[in-house]
């Protein structure tokens, strides 16, 4: 099945896909985009996705982009793709323009959609859990949009990769605060009850994230979202990472401490399990 590409409407391999060299995007980051997870041709949170998509545009005022046209296009790539189990990453940039600092008017954005195959995440990690690493967090202070400015996370990813762990859990330098992961969001229980920063300047305001609050409430599960200390995550019960391809994912070794009992942990689990039972739902209601 073929991975495809829409340039502003326009299907193609995506080995042909390409924009201009002036475009904003390309030379500086001036752009925003949205990955979304499709199970079985189904479009995970895909309104939530959308919504996110439109507050980016509206934050750093890209112009002129008809939502219900994007949303028709995501849908009608990932049909004709016929991947089942795909991820869709869709980027919108400024537009094309002589290269200057000074945003002109009247300039058309681009509207770029791929889908590909989901790259899986191994299985036996949901059992075994994984590594973790402390950084400082260097990113800009506006991390609630999804912009394509990612060197930082990039780097810290890297760094922690380099030293044997699959996520950098980054740490606010100013009051010693976690934020977030380099690519994901961050969850801890501490004394029972499940915590994560709240989703303010800071963070990206993840869409697994939102419904991981809104399931341990329906799970019956204590939520308490307000600023964590780092010095609480390092003794919590439990740690684990949200994200559009990870789901749900038990941090079981954190700076070379086991966290908790060094397993993955009850809450954890009982929450991928809802989890992945919703998305079975919804699969479902799809085909009916």
């Amino acid at each position: 099945m073929p991975e495809l590409a829409c340039v502003n409407g326009q299907v193609m391999p995506i080995s042909e896909a390409k924009i201009p060299i002036e475009d904003r995007g390309l030379q500086f980051g001036d752009s925003v985009y949205e990955v979304v997870r499709a199970y079985s041709g189904h479009l995970w949170l895909f309104d939530r996705h959308m919504q996110r998509l439109k507050m980016s545009l509206d934050e750093i005022g890209i112009e002129g982009v008809k939502l219900e046209e994007v949303e028709a296009q995501v849908k009608m790539l990932l049909k004709r793709s016929g991947i089942g189990d795909a991820i869709v990453y869709l980027q919108i940039t400024r537009g094309v323009t002589p290269r200057s600092h000074v945003i002109p008017r009247n300039i058309t954005p681009n509207v770029i959609i791929t889908v590909r195959h989901v790259p899986q995440t191994p299985e036996e990690l949901y059992t075994t859990g994984v590594k973790a690493v402390l950084l400082n967090d260097t990113r800009w202070a506006r991390r609630d949009i999804k912009t394509t400015n990612l060197l930082p996370n990039i780097l810290a990813l890297n760094e922690a990769r380099r030293r044997g762990a699959f996520e950098a859990i980054l740490v606010e330098q100013a009051d010693g605060t976690v934020t977030e992961g380099s690519h994901t969001n961050v969850f801890a229980v501490v004394n029972g009850v499940l915590r994560t920063p709240p989703a303010d300047h800071r963070i990206l305001p993840g869409v697994t994230r939102e419904f991981v609050i809104e399931l341990a409430a329906r799970e019956g599960i204590e939520v308490n979202i307000a600023p964590l200390p780092v010095t609480e995550l390092m003794e919590a019960e439990e740690v684990f990472l949200t994200g559009t391809l990870i789901e749900i994912l038990g941090v079981t070794v954190l700076e070379n401490k086991m966290v908790g009992s060094g397993t993955v942990g009850t809450i954890t689990k009982r929450l991928h399990r809802a989890f992945r039972e919703e998305v079975r739902k919804a699969i479902e209601s799809s085909e009916a």
